[in-house]
């Protein structure tokens, strides 16, 4: 038992020993004792990939040809090292974003042959923007190095700028899995050209990198050469630029480069297809029925219709100044009585019962004095908004009833409006598949088509053009000058209740001032419904007041409350080509 303590005894100390002078060697070599831990961890690292797998040779030739068309033929050396792998996947993006829009090379693999020139089995296909291209037997191993050519032909890789033509191109890709120990490329342009006036670059590194571990070499008439300093780590890779002047290439045609452009951005058409189809429907279903034929003058207000109403006839919409001009009509019947209340206000003084009205006219002065005998217009603000939609709901009902119009045209706006909503709606889902800016413009374009063109879709059946085209008559009336008022027929006499009978009519149809200029030598007096200070007085006073009214209650009208309202350097990885691969 005593010699088995000495002995562990004996072992004790040695290992006591040894972790003393490993602490000491520790202590003495390394200041962060993690060094240790990393330094063994990158022997270990570093043993292990020596049996990995890492491309040996990287050699590119590109012709340039006549047509712009450009063949490629990449002679990949990859060694799979120990490891057991079916061959390589290649991938090589086709789609680019450029200007805001999609830009879509043409890419055709040809052939994929090994050094002696025998087929590989391949499978080439486009995905998520890639042409990818996977080489080798699902039913065989290799490992070890292997050669791997892979020939393709571009179009549409040519840079046309005005003072020289450009072959941006980026050689290896910058996802590769594996490193790139060696990489050049040799470009033949498609006829002699002057050394002199070739412009040559390459750059290296990670995805936009302006680092230049390569150099141009062998520059001649016809073909300049390229070549790699070091070993490119994963996710580095080799990306050249030359250009060569202008005259050797032919540009495409203006056409051809509008077809490719249409074909890479289908949404681009998306805002004419919009165009057509809404001036199909406009035609078939948005056109009034019926004609005008020759304006004659119209000496009284067209079909008994109130002055919101002609207003809202002639243009399809019930505004503001058509409602506001109620109340001048209003006073002029009678019901009410206005009286300045000082700078910008007016007070509003009911006089007798509304009885009598037409259904919104009754509820549009109801509205105003909410059963008060009398109100100020300041007294509306923020207030009055909440019966306008219901307002004008009932005045477009009205109009629809004394068929001017098949529907309300309020309803045919908002389903317009709703139909450019959901296609802004659809278009955020489906803008995704075709990206760039330039998309959701034409998207925006789309929908703001069929939210203008939608406005006027709204049409008056034949009894509405009738309507309209004796509107304009009676417009015609109103603005007419006092020297063309001697070529009308049996028109009125000039009377001061004659200008008060249409000033509202002539407010909502925008001839106010034109009216009160007939009587600016006869309309002398203030009316009895009107209580306010004037210096003078006569019509064109009166109407610049009545306008200031009218600003002020359309204003004051529509206020709402906060809260009420509802709801060409280059750089690596740049240019085209690109992409990686690995192993499979």
């Amino acid at each position: 038992m005593r010699h088995h303590q000495k002995r562990f005894l004996i072992l004790f100390i040695i290992l006591i020993g040894l972790l003393i002078f490993g602490l000491i060697y520790f202590l003495a070599n390394y200041k962060n004792p993690r060094n240790v831990i990393s330094s063994w961890l990158a022997e270990s690292v570093k043993a292990e990939e020596l049996t990995r797998e890492y491309i040996q040779d990287f050699q590119v030739s590109i012709r340039i040809n006549n047509d712009n068309s450009v063949d490629v033929s990449e002679r990949i050396v990859y060694n799979f090292g120990d490891w057991q792998r079916h061959g390589i996947v290649r991938e090589i993006p086709y789609k680019y974003k450029a200007k805001g829009g999609n830009f879509a090379i043409k890419l055709k693999v040809q052939s994929v042959i090994n050094e002696s020139g025998r087929s590989y089995y391949y499978q080439a296909a486009k995905d998520s923007g890639k042409v990818s291209i996977k080489i080798g037997d699902p039913d065989k191993y290799v490992s070890g190095p292997q050669t791997y050519i892979i020939n393709y032909q571009l179009d549409r890789v040519i840079n046309f700028f005005d003072d020289y033509d450009e072959f941006y191109w980026n050689v290896t890709g910058n996802d590769w899995q594996a490193p790139i120990d060696r990489a050049g490329v040799a470009v033949k342009l498609p006829q002699f050209t002057n050394a002199e006036d070739i412009q040559a670059q390459c750059f290296t590194g990670s995805f936009g990198s302006k680092e230049q571990n390569c150099s141009v070499t062998n520059v001649s008439n016809s073909q300049i050469g390229y070549s790699v300093f070091k070993t490119m780590a994963p996710g580095e890779g080799l990306t050249i630029v030359l250009g060569w002047p202008k005259g050797i290439l032919l540009p495409p045609s203006f056409i051809s480069q509008i077809k490719w452009i249409m074909a890479d951005n289908p949404l681009m058409l998306l805002p004419i297809l919009s165009l057509l189809v809404m001036f199909l429907l406009w035609y078939f279903h948005g056109r009034d029925l019926g004609k005008i034929t020759t304006i004659i003058p119209y000496y009284q207000p067209p079909l008994n219709l109130l002055p919101a109403e002609v207003g809202s006839v002639i243009d399809e919409r019930v505004n503001l100044v058509d409602i506001s001009s109620t109340i001048i009509d209003l006073a002029v019947k009678g019901f009410i009585k206005i009286k300045e209340a000082g700078r910008n206000d007016w007070e509003f003084i009911k006089l007798r019962e509304f009885e009598g009205l037409k259904i919104w006219e009754k509820k549009f002065a109801e509205a105003i004095f909410d059963s008060k005998p009398s109100v100020k217009i300041s007294e509306l603000k923020n207030n009055f908004y909440r019966h306008l939609a219901d307002l004008k709901k009932e005045m477009y009902k009205d109009l629809v009833e004394k068929n001017f119009f098949t529907a309300s045209p309020q309803k045919i706006r908002t389903l317009y409006i709703i139909a450019a909503f959901i296609l802004l709606c659809l278009g955020m889902v489906v803008i995704p598949f075709f990206g760039g800016g330039f998309n959701i413009l034409f998207l925006v374009l789309s929908a703001v088509v069929i939210f203008w063109l939608g406005q006027y879709m709204p049409y008056k059946t034949k009894e509405g053009t009738k309507a309209v085209q004796e509107i304009k008559g009676y417009k015609r009336y109103l603005a007419v000058a006092e020297k063309e008022r001697i070529k009308f027929h049996n028109a009125p006499e000039k009377k001061p209740e004659e200008f008060e009978k249409h000033l509202s009519y002539a407010m909502v149809l925008g001839v106010e001032k034109k009216w009160a200029q007939q009587f600016k030598d006869i309309y002398l007096q203030k009316p009895s419904w009107y209580e306010g200070r004037f210096a003078t007085f006569n019509s064109l006073i009166f109407v610049s007041s009545l306008n200031n009214l009218n600003y002020n209650a359309k204003s004051v009208l529509a206020s709402k409350p906060l809260g009420a309202a509802s709801g060409s350097s280059g750089f690596s990885g740049g240019g085209f080509g690109g992409g990686g691969g690995g192993s499979w």
